[in-house]
Order: C-alpha cells, then sequence, then structure tokens
C-alpha cells in the first residue's frame, strides 16, 4: 500500500511484498491494513527514513529555533517522520487513525505527543503549528482538499507544509511511468482494484495535481523540492485566509495525547 524501498537481500524483499499483499487482502479498510502491518511497517518500507530526514533537514534549516516550533505529522503511522524531527528538537505532534501505529510509536519515544484522529477533520485550534509535514500517508487521504484546508486552519501565518513521496508506487513496489498511456492504465487499474478491496489509495498522477492546486489556493507559494531515488516533495509556505496572509498570532503548544488515543484498550 504505502512506499517501499527494497529489501536488503532478495528474500527480505519478497517476504516484505508477501507481507504487504496478504495485510491488504486480509483487511477491508485502510485503517485495518495498517493495524495489521505496524509491527514490520518500518522494516519493509525501509526507504521511507531517507525522506524523513529530508523533511526534518528542511525544516531545521527554515527555522532557527526548533524547540519554540510546533510540528504536526499527519499520518504518523509508527512515528518514522516524527523521530527524525524530534531529533532536531523540534515539539512534534503525530496524529493517525491506526491505533496499533501509535502505540509503537509511543514505546519508541513517549515523549512524543500522538492523537488518534482524522487529518480532515484536525482536533486542533487554530494557528497553533509553524509546520505539518505528511510522508507516505496522502495518497489515502480521498479527499485532499479538505485536508489542505485543516492544514492551513492550524497553521501559523510563516508555516510550512511538506508532502511526500511522489510518484507513489503502485502497491508500494511497482513505478507506473508518469504522463504515459501504459502508466496511466496502470494507475488506474491499480485505483479500482483497492478501492474494491475496501482501502483509499490513490496513486494516479491527478492526485498530485489535485494537492498542488489545493495548495495553491490556500498558500502563497507552492513548489518541488527533490529527495532521494526519484522521488520529490510538494512545499506549500505561508497560508492564506480569505485572500490575505493570515495574521500573526501567538503559538500556542499542540495538545498532548488524549486519553485512549493511543493504544488499544
Amino acid at each position: 500500500m504505502a512506499e517501499r524501498d527494497e529489501e536488503r537481500s532478495p528474500a527480505g524483499a519478497l517476504a516484505g511484498r508477501l507481507g504487504v499483499a496478504w495485510a491488504a487482502l486480509a483487511s477491508r479498510s485502510t485503517r485495518a491494513f495498517y493495524d495489521r502491518l505496524s509491527t514490520r511497517y518500518e522494516r519493509i518500507f525501509r526507504g521511507h527514513g531517507v525522506h524523513a530526514e529530508r523533511m526534518a533537514a528542511i525544516l531545521a534549516r527554515r527555522f532557527a529555533a526548533p524547540s519554540r516550533c510546533a510540528v504536526l505529522d499527519l499520518g504518523c503511522g509508527t512515528g518514522l517522520s516524527c523521530r527524525a524531527l524530534s531529533r532536531r528538537g523540534f515539539q512534534v505532534t503525530g496524529l493517525d487513525f491506526s491505533a496499533r501505529s501509535l502505540a509503537l510509536s509511543r514505546r519508541a519515544d513517549p515523549r512524543i505527543d500522538l492523537v488518534c484522529g482524522d487529518a480532515s477533520a484536525l482536533p486542533f485550534a487554530d494557528a497553533g503549528f509553524r509546520a505539518v509535514v505528511s510522508l507516505g500517508a496522502w495518497r489515502h487521504f480521498a479527499d485532499p482538499r479538505a485536508v489542505v484546508e485543516e492544514i492551513a486552519r492550524v497553521m501559523a501565518h510563516d508555516g510550512v507544509v511538506l508532502i511526500g513521496t511522489f510518484p507513489p508506487k503502485l502497491g508500494g513496489f511497482f513505478a507506473a511511468r508518469a504522463g504515459t498511456s501504459t502508466g496511466r492504465l496502470a494507475a488506474a487499474a491499480y485505483s479500482l482494484a483497492v478501492r474494491a478491496l475496501g482501502h483509499d489509495d490513490d496513486v494516479r498522477a491527478a492526485h498530485e495535481r489535485l494537492t498542488r492546486e489545493a495548495l495553491a489556493e490556500r498558500f502563497a507559494t507552492v513548489r518541488i523540492v527533490p529527495s532521494a531515488d526519484g522521488a520529490h516533495l510538494v512545499r506549500a509556505d505561508r497560508p492564506f485566509i480569505a485572500g490575505r496572509s493570515r495574521p500573526a498570532t501567538p503559538l500556542r503548544r499542540s495538545p498532548g495525547p488524549r486519553a485512549g488515543s493511543g493504544a488499544p484498550a
């Protein structure tokens, strides 16, 4: 489902692919898929680490005082990006809908605030974050425009958004050549197949295009940022409100974990 890198051995790569395929077939929702795969996720999707570090490095260059910078990680999963940001001193809040993934993230670093929630209805006050990142989860957001609206709402006037990585791979394994009829057909067929299984996983080029259009409507600048292995991030800076930059407001600390939101009972 999510993007991956090849394992360090052919046997490991095969085991990872079989594990992802089994989890997808055995689950009837994207949430159930990630709950089922959570204990093996970071071993299978090793390639996410370099992109997480890339995002953290970009924000470290942008903000001179990370300890006073609240960052929200949307679709944080088992906390890979959260930990990369925390190591650089940022105040990190992670949000995900997989309780099992959040439980593993909390075990790995109890200092990170974790919330179980919906990216299209964020349980945070306005203007509370200086940055928002999302790595590997954006493909699962059925309505990226609604998520962008929520990001703009919770972001401070000088905020930065980083979303990645694009282009997504089919099933996390196979790259469909963008801009070709074969690639478009493969992406469309894959999207229909996973939807039949009950999953939200949009790998079409149109999904990135819609995301960039939505960001352009709500942020002053939108641009492509190269990452690793031919992939790229989408970056947006400075959210608008009603066509104007959001006025400066005091930053508020993001909320801590809510009772019962992180781990299953």
